[in-house]
């Protein structure tokens, strides 16, 4: 009986053979090793994420080997050419002294969050900036909802010789 995935197998061997020996070009042997490296640091990524006060997530990282490096982002916009804008928004929606971990491009990461620190003088200019671009995405959502309620009511047919000359004329 096996578990794989979380689902259990049951096999029944009706014939043994002897070992052989598979030969595999070493692009695939690289593409295997790839994502069993893969794997073990999604799992070991796991287990540094549950060790949530930094001594143990510290030693965790130095007994297996992973290095650690402290980035200051300056604000959500500012990746260092690092993480996806979707990535910078769950390290700056994470709670001091959190863990959490994802992957990007094939790489596993593990980050903590140790200190937020804000620059009183950017606050107000962030807060309006905030609600300037709060009431552009609100213009472009009924804009949006306006122009598919109109399509929705008010079809629109054009025939092919009015359609021909619009498309030559962009």
């Amino acid at each position: 009986m096996f578990n794989v995935n979380s689902s259990k197998y049951l096999i029944k061997l009706d014939k043994v053979e002897k070992k052989h020996n598979l030969k595999l070009n070493d692009q695939i042997k690289k593409e295997i090793i790839k994502i069993i490296n893969f794997k073990k640091n999604q799992q070991l990524s796991e287990k540094i994420k549950k060790s949530q006060d930094s001594k143990s997530f510290f030693n965790y990282a130095k007994n297996n080997n992973v290095i650690i490096k402290e980035i200051f982002f300056t604000n959500i916009l500012d990746n260092k050419k690092i993480f996806n804008k979707i990535n910078m928004e769950k390290i700056f929606s994470t709670n001091i002294n959190t863990n959490l971990n994802f992957s990007q491009n094939g790489k596993v990461y593990v980050v903590r969050v140790e200190k937020i620190s804000k620059n009183k003088n950017k606050i107000k200019n962030l807060d309006k900036a905030v609600s300037d671009q709060v009431k552009q995405d609100f213009k472009a959502l009924v804009l949006r909802d306006l122009d598919k309620y109109l399509l929705k009511k008010y079809p629109v047919k054009l025939n092919k010789k009015v359609f021909d000359q619009i498309k030559k004329s962009i």
